[in-house]
This record gives C-alpha cells, sequence and structure tokens, in this order.
C-alpha cells in the first residue's frame, strides 16, 4: 500500500484500539480522520492526533542539544577553560541532552495520543 494521502478512518472504538495497537499504522497512512463529526472539538482532537502520532520527539531533541550547545559554549568562554577534553565533554554532553529530549518528547507525545484517544473513546460508539 502506498502511503501517498492516505488516511487512518476511526469508525469506533475497535479502530481506536487499533491505532495503539497496530505499529504498522504510523508507516502505512500519513494522517488520521474520524467519521462522526458530531463530537465536540474534533477538529481540534484529530490535529492534535495527527500532531502526536507521527511525533519521533526531534524537535525536543534539537532544543535540549542546540540550548545544551550554547549554554556549554558560554561556559567554556566565560571560564577560558577551552581544551580538547573539555570540546569531547561538551560534544558527548549535547549529545546525550539531544537524546534525553528525544525520549522526553517521545513520551510527551505518547501520552498526548493516549488523551485524545481517552476523549474520543467517551464519544464514539
Amino acid at each position: 500500500m502506498s502511503k501517498a494521502n492516505t488516511t487512518y478512518l476511526i469508525n469506533n472504538k475497535i479502530d481506536l484500539q487499533r491505532l495503539l495497537a497496530d505499529k504498522s499504522i504510523k508507516y502505512r497512512y500519513n494522517t488520521i480522520g474520524v467519521s462522526q463529526i458530531n463530537i465536540p472539538n474534533v477538529l481540534k482532537i484529530i490535529k492534535n492526533l495527527n500532531t502526536y502520532f507521527f511525533a519521533c520527539g526531534c524537535n525536543l531533541g534539537t532544543a535540549f542539544s542546540l540550548s545544551t550547545l550554547l549554554i556549554m559554549t558560554l561556559y567554556l568562554t566565560y571560564s577560558n577553560s577551552w581544551s580538547i577534553v573539555s570540546f569531547l565533554l561538551t560534544v558527548l554532553v549535547v549529545f546525550l541532552n539531544g537524546y534525553l529530549g528525544k525520549l522526553l518528547g517521545l513520551f510527551y507525545a505518547k501520552f498526548r495520543v493516549k488523551r485524545c484517544i481517552n476523549i474520543l473513546k467517551i464519544h464514539l460508539n
């Protein structure tokens, strides 16, 4: 199946459960939709679901990496303690914080997806 303009349509609670259980949905579809538009705030819920379901954590990882790089550079410049060891330590800390940010971004996205699904479960048949 081609991923070009394919939408996973949620019609009932079973489709919601499949959304969480089937990991391949993320790779086969590029958007998620709901067939019942009489749900309150459905457009906001679907927008959030699409944003966080397909999130990879890169935005928060990048923010952590860049802020760490800025802080470490300012610290090393202010303390005037540049050396190969401090450079390597800076690179290591930047990568570790980037990875930490990515993990936090993934956990936050998963939390938000479950929250959207719980809201939809209440309103779907």
